[in-house]
């Protein structure tokens, strides 16, 4: 038989290949690359005084196409499509409402 040939280091050589390349393929199936986030901020104001009045803004409604963390591109007037791999750092109208 071909194994009685191999002997017992032929064995283990074998079975550290096998468990080496069985764990090669798990690691082809991992988790995706992570998407290339983007965060709008705007800049900041020197405050010339103190006060104690506040503004409060109302979260914004927004078209479900929008009301994610996807960016989406407009190719043309009836259309649109979220560009792949790219995401806001939050949903689009809480971004804006900052």
């Amino acid at each position: 038989m071909a194994l009685s040939r191999l002997g017992t280091g032929g064995l283990k050589s074998a079975a550290l290949l096998l468990v080496l390349a069985v764990a090669g393929c798990a690691a082809l199936g991992g988790k995706p690359a992570p998407l290339d986030t983007f965060e709008l901020s705007a800049p900041s104001v020197d405050a010339h005084g103190h006060s104690r009045k506040q503004i409060l803004i109302a979260q914004p409604s927004a078209l479900q196409a929008l009301d994610s963390e996807n960016i989406v591109s407009k190719p043309s007037d009836r259309s649109f499509q979220y560009l792949k791999g790219l995401q806001w750092a939050d949903r689009l109208p809480l971004i804006v409402q900052a």
